[in-house]
């Protein structure tokens, strides 16, 4: 029988094949026992100047499945923990790659604004144009293959964790991270959309656009497609999670990739993203309602598709053409809360995401959701989570 060793040998010598990939065995502890990189010494440098390695150190104490990690030299890691009845034995990584192409001035400008151009000295600038990229759909696939070969089970692709380690900036850059904050909060309502099968729900045009300013010798239609693959990745999950069986959300998903990969335009790439986000909300929302009755369908999703207004119970019943009384105690009955409880239950939900993923103040939150006052917001967000937004929003960032 072939030894985990001998696998691991296997792994390397493919990894190594394949463009130069780095290979790295950690024992329980973070001891480098062993690496296939020549310039173990740079590259390690590198790991630590660009939080990688902390990032990874800190994520496998409490993590047990496989992660993909891009630090803030934007290098890219895979890191698989081996644990042996949740015991960490030992961690194994992959990289650094980069998983689009990137400028060197881009990457140098990074290592100079972390005070980290000293190791530069020591290793000529060009090595960095040596590392490999490789798309972020073939990082997925080398992390399921090597948490087979560790625990000689299948790993679906949806349970890999994505890390991104970022610090804060100021000026432009800053003012650059705050759109990408919005965009990231924009994507977690667009999946809490799907989760919830909110077929209302009005999804911007923009999201998961590619910008290439950056790039060189950039494929634009290669990096869309490999984000996209990211999102539906990550939508598939949201669909589970939304009562989807999970055979015909993988089904779905495996679809859905097959036909980005056959695509030769962005306009073709970015209708697969329209049309995938409106099937999987679509699924997910005929499982959700196959239990409830016409009139309880449609409070849920009058209720998440005017989530921002004020709704009133008078208003809601009116527009439903029901009686008030008869409308909330058939909802009570079929959903085991009362409409009341349900309306505010669902923008709570909706205020713990925005908090969670933007830089939006308590008060502008509580204002976009119609609160009457921020106190009236923070008592019930106590209520709900058992503390304040602003407790919930540093307890999310810590």
């Amino acid at each position: 029988m072939i030894t985990l060793r001998e696998k691991m040998e296997i792994v390397e010598e493919l990894l190594d094949a394949a463009g130069g990939i780095g290979f790295w065995h950690f024992d329980g502890n973070g001891v480098l026992l062993r690496t296939s990189v020549s310039d173990a010494k740079f590259i390690s440098d590198l790991m630590e100047l660009s939080g990688a390695e902390t990032a990874f150190r800190n994520y496998v104490r409490t993590n047990l499945m496989p992660a993909i990690l891009t630090d803030e030299f934007y290098m890219t890691w895979i890191v698989v923990p081996h644990t042996v009845e949740t015991v960490l034995k030992e961690v194994y990584l992959i990289g650094p790659v980069y998983s689009s192409t990137i400028s060197e001035q881009h990457v140098l400008h990074r290592i100079y604004e972390a005070s980290a151009a000293s190791i530069l000295k020591e290793m000529p600038v060009s090595r960095l144009k040596e590392i490999p990229v490789i798309s972020h759909q073939i990082l997925m696939h080398y992390a399921m293959m090597l948490y087979r070969l560790l625990y000689n089970q299948p790993l679906s692709q949806n349970r890999i964790q994505l890390i991104t380690d970022r610090t804060e900036q100021s000026g432009p850059e800053r003012a650059e991270k705050q759109s990408a904050d919005g965009d990231y909060r924009i994507m977690e309502e667009i999946l809490h959309s799907v989760e919830k099968g909110d077929i209302n729900y009005v999804r911007p045009q923009s999201t998961l656009l590619v910008q290439v300013g950056t790039m060189s010798r950039g494929n634009p239609q290669r990096q869309a497609k490999v984000m996209i693959i990211t999102a539906i990745t990550r939508v598939t999950d949201a669909a589970i999670r939304g009562g989807l069986p999970v055979a015909a959300a993988y089904a779905l998903s495996d679809e859905y990739i097959l036909r980005l990969e056959q695509c030769n335009t962005l306009t073709e790439i970015y209708q697969i993203w329209q049309d995938a986000l409106k099937n999987f909300t679509q699924q997910v929302y005929s499982i959700q309602t196959a239990a409830h009755s016409p009139m309880v369908n449609h409070c849920i999703f009058y209720v998440r598709s005017h989530i921002e207004e004020s709704i009133s119970l008078s208003d809601l019943a009116l527009q439903a053409g029901y009686n008030q009384n008869y409308l909330c105690s058939l909802f009570c009955k079929e959903m085991g809360m009362p409409l009341r409880s349900y309306i505010m239950d669902q923008k709570l939900e909706l205020a713990a995401i925005r908090l969670k993923n933007s830089r939006d103040s308590v008060s502008s939150i509580a204002h976009r959701l119609s609160f009457e006052s921020i106190s009236y917001f923070s008592a019930q967000f106590r209520k709900k989570y058992g503390c304040t937004p602003t407790e919930y929003r540093e307890t999310s960032l810590s």
